[in-house]
């Protein structure tokens, strides 16, 4: 592909603080694009995939090879990345059951982490994970990729542009895709053991985390699951919807429907009191190297009320490297201040912890027959 790197392209070769070296732990098919990224990353270096089974680990870095230094460990064990000496983070995309108990082992080793979300699978395991980093002064940081895209910073100017947007009062998103009946009955994300949100955790948490990232991190008071959810024969979300609630004035909500049930839709749209803001690709750009969005203003009808004459602008955001690079640099430039004796970066782990309440609260509300939930009783 065209983000191709050649092996001596992957030897780090940097003045001062040595290299971030980066431990994977389990062979997910969501670190492929990890491993692929941080090889555009001099100042990174994955050292080691770890697998329950060291042949499956060999043949995942054959399969990755053009984008991993020939030094790299395939190893059998999780825990025997965790023991590598040299090691400053790990990369963790298993299954949420498992966060708790190798994000506590991780951090008992001072190694900063990158975990994959939903971060948990209940309140008590999302205390554990974040008692265990603020224990050891780690950074933590969940992977929401399209945060970390310069599109991002480039929309919030908009919405935040007072004459144009005016106050943010909606916001609408979905986040499908179609599984197939194997999926929906094996893949891991459909397991009530493995990973019991479903949907909810998979597709929701971005939805939830868009509709936070445009109020300003401001916990919504209330929420309430949509009737219709479906669930597999295990009570594990298959597709589902929810309103988010923030008290006013200006009474402000957020709806999202996420759902492995229909084609693959990611679209986003934040309505204004002036003015709105679509995108349809939030969390996967439709292209890594030209992402865009759409604005309106000045809405209006034209003569006699036959035609909308609304202004309306399309916005393109060029990029020089895809937004999983610029995820792992922001990670690298966290974890750099803690290595230098500074402390660990609070904005990611706060926002993590909301985005995980909130999912907790949409569940409970569904479980509840779409009752509205109050944050303040989690």
């Amino acid at each position: 592909g065209r983000w191709h790197m050649l092996k001596e392209h992957l030897i780090p070769m940097t003045s001062g603080m040595e290299p971030m070296n980066v431990g994977v732990l389990g062979c997910a098919n969501i670190a492929r694009k990890t491993i692929r990224a941080i090889a555009q990353i001099p100042t990174i270096r994955v050292v080691a995939v770890g697998s329950r089974s060291e042949q499956k680990s060999k043949k995942y870095c054959d399969d990755l090879s053009s984008f991993l230094h020939p030094t790299v460990q395939a190893l059998g064990s999780y825990d025997a990345v965790l023991d590598l000496p040299n090691l400053h983070a790990v990369y963790i995309p298993l299954p949420t059951s498992l966060h708790v108990e190798w994000v506590k082992k991780a951090a008992s080793k001072g190694l900063h982490i990158l975990l994959e979300k939903p971060v948990a699978v209940d309140d008590q395991d999302l205390t554990e994970i974040m008692q265990a980093c603020d224990q050891a002064n780690i950074q933590i940081m969940d992977g929401t990729m399209w945060m970390h895209n310069p599109r991002t910073d480039v929309m919030l100017k908009h919405i935040r542009e007072a004459e144009t947007f005016g106050s943010p009062l909606l916001v609408n998103s979905v986040f499908t895709f179609m599984g197939s009946e194997e999926f929906n009955l094996t893949n891991i994300r459909t397991s009530a053991s493995l990973d019991r949100l479903g949907c909810l955790g998979d597709l929701g948490w971005y939805c939830i985390r868009a509709a936070l990232w445009v109020f300003d991190w401001q916990a919504p008071e209330a929420v309430a699951a949509h009737v219709g959810a479906q669930y597999t024969p295990e009570g594990v979300p298959l597709s589902m919807g929810a309103t988010l609630m923030w008290s006013g004035p200006p009474a402000r909500r957020a709806t999202f429907y996420c759902s492995f049930c229909e084609p693959l839709t990611q679209t986003l749209q934040v309505l204004g009191s002036r003015g709105s803001l679509t995108l349809t690709d939030f969390v996967i750009p439709h292209d890594e190297k030209e992402c865009s969005f759409s604005t309106t203003s000045n809405h209006q009808l034209g003569s006699f009320d036959t035609c909308d004459i609304t202004q309306r602008q399309l916005h393109k955001v060029y990029l020089d490297k895809p937004q999983e690079c610029t995820m792992w640099e922001e990670f690298a430039r966290c974890v750099g201040v803690v290595r230098s004796g500074g402390a660990p970066t609070t904005h990611w782990s706060s926002i993590a912890r909301l985005t995980q309440r909130v999912v907790q609260a949409v569940e409970r509300s569904a479980k509840q027959g779409g009752a509205v939930v109050k944050l303040s009783d989690l």
